[in-house]
Formats: structure tokens, C-alpha cells, sequence
């Protein structure tokens, strides 16, 4: 409905402006930059990093990006992608994730269950998309912006 797309697209504009791993105004670094910290990481489901072959696989349908500023005080964000039909289990490295985003849903509300701390593997639903940030960061994140706006 026209309802569930405008609050579709005002989480995704909130957590674009709230996240800075989703607002990068600049060009995503390689793996292993020079400051030895990527600000994408290209990963398969299973949690391993994507080599060249991966690329140009047709069969695999699913992938995850993982966003990063470089700063420590800003959370990672997690970005999973599934274009097949079929669930698809999703490896997590270990993190307090917590999904800030479900294309399931058509609000893109977090399913139940998923906007508590998540174990390390999730299972995505078919061709869907899901948004996930580290939580222990994004609470520093908060926590830390607070405490500067303290006069």
C-alpha cells in the first residue's frame, strides 16, 4: 500500500541520516587499505570474504557488504542480499547485530525476534534484503553523542 511504501522509505531515509556506515560521502575503500581498515567488505552468505571466481559465479544469489567509516566510534553495518526465491541462511561474524531493516516486511519494520541481538547465522527470506548494525557500537554511538551535547 501506499502507507507501508512512505513508511518504507522514511526508515530507510532515518537510518541513512542516524548510521553513518550508511552515508559515506566517500568512494568505499578496498579490504586492505592503507589504513588496514575497509570501508566495504564483500562477503558470501557463508560469512567468507568474495574472491574472484565469486564474482562470476551465476549461481550464487546471495551476498552480504559490510560498511564500515574507519572511525571506532561508529558503528558497522551489515547489509544482507538475497535475490533467490528460497530462504537463504545467512553466516554473522561476531558482533552484537541487531536488524534495523527487513524488505520483508513491507514497512521494512524488523521482523519480531530480530530487533533483540541476533545469534550468528540468520536466515533471510527470499529476495528480500535485510540491514543490520552492530549494536555494542551503535549504543556507544548514542551514548557518545549524548555525552557531547551535555553543556
Amino acid at each position: 500500500t501506499d502507507h507501508a511504501l512512505l513508511a518504507c522509505c522514511s526508515r530507510l531515509l532515518a537510518l541513512r541520516a542516524r548510521w553513518p556506515a550508511l552515508r559515506s560521502g566517500q568512494w568505499l575503500s578496498p579490504p586492505h587499505d592503507s589504513a588496514g581498515v575497509a570501508s566495504a567488505q564483500w562477503l558470501r552468505a557463508d560469512g567468507t570474504e568474495l574472491a574472484g571466481a565469486d564474482w562470476h559465479d551465476s549461481t550464487e544469489r546471495a551476498l552480504a557488504v559490510r560498511l564500515h567509516t574507519g572511525q571506532a566510534q561508529d558503528a558497522v553495518a551489515l547489509i544482507l542480499l538475497n535475490a533467490d526465491t528460497g530462504d537463504r541462511l545467512f553466516m554473522l561474524s561476531p558482533a552484537h547485530w541487531q536488524c534495523v531493516f527487513d524488505s520483508d516486511a513491507a514497512d521494512g519494520s524488523p521482523c519480531p525476534g530480530r530487533s533483540a541481538s541476533l545469534p550468528h547465522a540468520l536466515t533471510l527470506a527470499g529476495r528480500s534484503l535485510c540491514v543490520l548494525v552492530d549494536s555494542v557500537c551503535g549504543h556507544a554511538l548514542l551514548t557518545n553523542a549524548a555525552e557531547r551535547a551535555r553543556p
